[in-house]
C-alpha cells in the first residue's frame, strides 16, 4: 500500500477511527523580552518623544498635508 493510499484511508471522509480532533491541548505563552520586543519598546518611546516635541499645530498640518 502506497503512502497515499494510508493517508486517503485514514481520511476523516472514509470515516475511520480518528482522533485528531482530541489531540491534548498544548499551552504556551509569547516569549517575552526578545530583542525584537526590545528594539520596539525603544523605537516607539524615541517616536513617542518625537511627537511630543513636535507643536500640535505642526503636527497636524503635517499629518493632513498642509
Amino acid at each position: 500500500m502506497s503512502y497515499w493510499q494510508v493517508i486517503f484511508l485514514q481520511s476523516k471522509v472514509n470515516d475511520p477511527q480518528y482522533d485528531g480532533d482530541e489531540l491534548p491541548h498544548q499551552y504556551w505563552k509569547w516569549p517575552r523580552g526578545t530583542w525584537f520586543q526590545e528594539r520596539l519598546r525603544y523605537v516607539r518611546g524615541t517616536q513617542r518623544q518625537i511627537f511630543q516635541r513636535i507643536e500640535p499645530r505642526s503636527l497636524e498640518a503635517a499629518l493632513v498635508g498642509l
